[in-house]
């Protein structure tokens, strides 16, 4: 399981691309107030959302979902509090 936190592997993936936080909002078709609540932690992304927000990351689903906190086993996930 991987120890970063989803946003913080949003954030991580994202900058290494040369992307800003408007960069991927626009690609998303989201604010980019919503991708830095993303990268804080303070939400999620929606499930349907995931294919092409690992596409421009340069991930698999698979691999956004072994964020820490996401997917725990039994396959049933948690939401970050407060969100």
């Amino acid at each position: 399981m991987n120890n970063q936190s989803l946003g913080t592997m949003i954030r991580a993936l994202r900058t290494e691309r040369g992307m800003t936080q408007l960069d991927l909002a626009r690609q998303m078709g989201v604010t980019d107030k919503a991708v830095s609540n993303w990268e804080r932690d303070l939400s999620i992304p929606d499930v349907s959302s995931l294919p092409r927000l690992a596409g421009l990351l340069g991930v698999s689903v698979e691999e956004l979902l072994q964020a820490k906190g996401i997917a725990r086993e039994g396959g049933r996930g948690r939401r970050p509090q407060g969100a």
